[in-house]
């Protein structure tokens, strides 16, 4: 019977030293409810004791998260339509603000989006359109019509990095701190035209790149007309120094062959007048008749050499 007793006593002890008892983790931070209302906040890691029954250790994250905002439509200073898309990250400062103010983690993100929203709206209200997408006055290559002013790049004074600092400031300036809430940094994932004025955009940019590629395509046509004129004149160069070579040699040929035929006709010009005879002869139409004196020149060549 006392075994049974002390067992008992046992199981009760742990059940009771249990029920006392809780741990924190390094990523949590715990609040002790009190009859469901917040007394105190644990943010030391390692095992912690309460009052079993009476309190409640509720668990809350320590780390920082992340935030989601959902795109917004909403007009720039230089009235440019455009849907905004943010994030940030926040983390719980105070777990005893919080609890009583919002509860829970889904809580605190509706928070944000109550508050951060209206401070994006805000800070992008008063900017233009450029300061929302770049950060320096690094000149472009190629810009889109509502990135300049009287055909010159806007000047940027703000940029984007300023005007997320200035949304991060302006959340801050909303009393998150009432709320245990610290917003750490807020930030533009994306920035689009709404869907009337993208289709605008693309059309000019279209246009825009059909008008250099034009250009482009009308320099390549005029440096290849002047490619393909330089090409002719030296092919025309070309052909007149060979043709004047070949009137140079043909010509020297010509004065070489006199000059053989002259120097042949000086040494034996009884040999010459037989070849001009020959070819006389050779040229006669066939069949044709001559009547010759015996002492006509076509004869000479058959008679003797004294010409009997």
């Amino acid at each position: 019977m006392k075994k049974f007793l002390a067992f008992i006593l046992l199981v009760v002890g742990g059940i009771a030293m249990a029920a006392a008892t809780y741990t924190v983790d390094e990523t949590e931070q715990i609040v002790i409810t009190r009859f469901g209302k917040a007394v105190k906040a644990v943010k030391e890691p390692g095992l912690h004791f309460k009052i079993p029954i009476i309190d409640t250790a509720i668990s809350l994250e320590k780390r920082v998260m992340q935030w989601d905002g959902d795109p917004e439509n909403m007009p720039t200073l230089d009235k440019k339509r455009i849907y905004a898309d943010t994030f940030g990250f926040w983390r719980i400062t105070d777990p005893i603000k919080f609890y009583t103010s919002v509860r829970t983690l889904q809580g605190g993100q509706k928070k944000l989006d109550d508050l951060v929203d209206p401070a994006v709206r805000n800070v992008v209200t008063r900017h233009n359109l450029i300061e929302a997408v770049r950060s320096t006055d690094t000149p472009l290559v190629f810009s889109e019509g509502n990135e300049t002013q009287g055909g010159r790049q806007a000047a940027i004074s703000v940029g984007r990095d300023g005007m997320e600092q200035e949304i991060l400031s302006e959340v801050a300036s909303c009393g998150l701190d009432q709320f245990g809430i610290e917003v750490v940094f807020v930030g533009f994932k994306r920035v689009n035209y709404v869907g009337t004025v993208r289709e605008k955009v693309y059309g000019r940019m279209q246009a825009e790149r059909t008008r250099i590629a034009d250009l482009l395509v009308s320099e390549a046509k005029e440096q290849a007309n002047i490619i393909r004129g330089n090409m002719q004149y030296e092919l025309e160069a070309i052909a007149a120094e060979q043709n004047r070579e070949v009137a140079k040699t043909r010509g020297q040929a010509d004065a070489d062959a006199i000059r053989i035929w002259s120097e042949a006709i000086a040494t034996a010009p009884e040999f010459y007048s037989f070849l001009r005879t020959m070819q006389a002869l050779e040229d006669m139409p066939e069949g044709s008749k001559m009547v010759l004196t015996t002492d006509s020149e076509f004869l000479s060549p058959l008679k003797g050499g004294n010409g009997n």
